[in-house]
């Protein structure tokens, strides 16, 4: 039977080691179970003190991955003395949730510190607000108390966990379904170009030197085109395309929406992309970050589509670029009819609200805000006062070894 692994990241010796020689005394069943050990009959601590030995710790760990780790935020980088901090100061932690969380996708993190300073708080709440850990608990807590927490904690992942068959099921039927958008959009695009493919064969034959002079120039372009569209296509087809890149956000947007040609002309709608002038460059996962626009892109263009609100030749779609702060924010506005009580209720709940056209599932939004997170980012959809809704995505640059 596997062992349940758990990461210690602290240090601070003597409450680690009265810490760890108490889960250590957890020998019965009952009390593995409690503390969030399910189906395991051992307990597996691997206590680190500083960045170095953490880093090392998941390099070592491979497909024997970590379910829970306990993290202090403040703890130095390298091993020796302990630098001591001044109130304000950046946590240690802090920097490396995102890279954990990313490496570490199904654990359950759970932040334990005594930081004495009065941002402590602060910064174990934005710790699970913005990556995603799953509770803070302070050092004084009795053991019991924080063994009960982890429990929660571990039973929330564990739920989690019972998604992941469905969401792995739902990138296959993405993949799927952009093959058949750039499948259906063929013919268009073999149509754009057919025409200039004649016409440069007209001037050819003509005889017209500087139209024979001019042919290669304007078939390279031509060739370019489709060269750009279906490397994408293939790009998309990748299983294996989960790179962090520098990427310009504007000009993947303006991609993606050249995409939905087909779908904007069938909703009757028009698109108001973000100008081309405009650059906002980001360091993130790409992948992620297509599914998610893909979603919620396909959603609002759904409900364009099928709006009994707003006529077709009103009908609209606006995605902008903001920068705010560190986050780099995308909106993303129809104007149709706006989220239902059911859907505002139901929307990060796989399945609970189906379409009646048998196209959808019931969990684009859920899957979008999945793939958000996974890139330490956010997804916030509501309805407009005016009319119509709109959907926020933020992100930041993803931290760099």
């Amino acid at each position: 039977m596997n062992p349940f692994r758990i990461l210690l990241v602290d240090d601070d010796p003597e409450w680690s080691e009265g810490f760890m020689r108490k889960l250590n005394g957890l020998k019965q069943k009952q009390q593995l179970e409690e503390l969030g050990a399910v189906g395991c009959n051992r307990l597996e601590i691997h206590h680190v003190m500083n960045q170095d030995d953490a880093d090392a710790a998941l390099g070592e760990a491979g497909p024997r991955t970590y379910d829970l780790v306990l993290l202090d935020l403040d703890y130095p980088a390298h091993p020796g003395p302990a630098v001591v901090r001044q109130p304000g100061s950046e946590f240690q932690g802090m920097s490396w949730l995102p890279d954990l969380r990313r490496k570490l996708p199904h654990a359950a993190i759970v932040i334990i510190t005594s930081y004495p300073y009065e941002n402590a708080l602060e910064g174990a709440v934005k710790a699970i607000r913005d990556h995603h850990a799953n509770d803070y608990v302070p050092k004084p807590t009795p053991f019991e108390h924080i063994a009960a927490r982890i429990g929660i904690a571990c039973q929330h992942v564990r739920d989690v966990r019972k998604l992941i068959v469905l969401e792995e099921e739902y990138h296959g039927i993405v993949r799927s379904l952009s093959a058949r958008v750039f499948a259906e959009d063929g013919s268009n695009l073999l149509s754009r170009v057919k025409g200039p493919v004649f016409a440069i064969a007209n001037d050819i034959s003509s005889g017209d030197t500087s139209a024979i002079c001019a042919a290669p120039e304007k078939l390279r372009a031509l060739y370019r085109t489709l060269e750009k569209d279906y490397l994408e296509l293939i790009e998309v087809l990748c299983e294996n395309q989960d790179v962090c890149v520098e990427l310009d956000v504007v000009e993947l947007i303006r991609d993606l929406l050249d995409l939905y040609e087909r779908r904007i002309g069938a909703a009757g709608a028009r698109v108001a992309p973000p100008p081309k002038s405009q650059s906002q460059k980001v360091v993130t996962y790409q992948s992620d970050l297509k599914v998610a626009l893909h979603e919620v892109i396909s959603n609002a263009l759904d409900a364009l589509e099928c709006s009994k609100k707003t006529p077709v030749g009103e009908r609209l779609l606006a995605v902008s670029v903001e920068k705010q702060e560190e986050d780099t924010v995308i909106r993303v506005v129809d104007n149709a009819d706006g989220f239902s009580d059911d859907a505002i209720l139901n929307m990060f709940r796989p399945g609970k609200i189906p379409r009646k056209d048998g196209r959808h599932r019931g969990i684009g939004m859920y899957i979008a805000r999945r793939m958000m997170w996974a890139i330490s980012g956010n997804l916030i959809p509501r309805n407009r006062d005016e009319g119509g809704a709109e959907v926020l995505l933020s992100l930041r640059s993803v931290p760099q070894k």
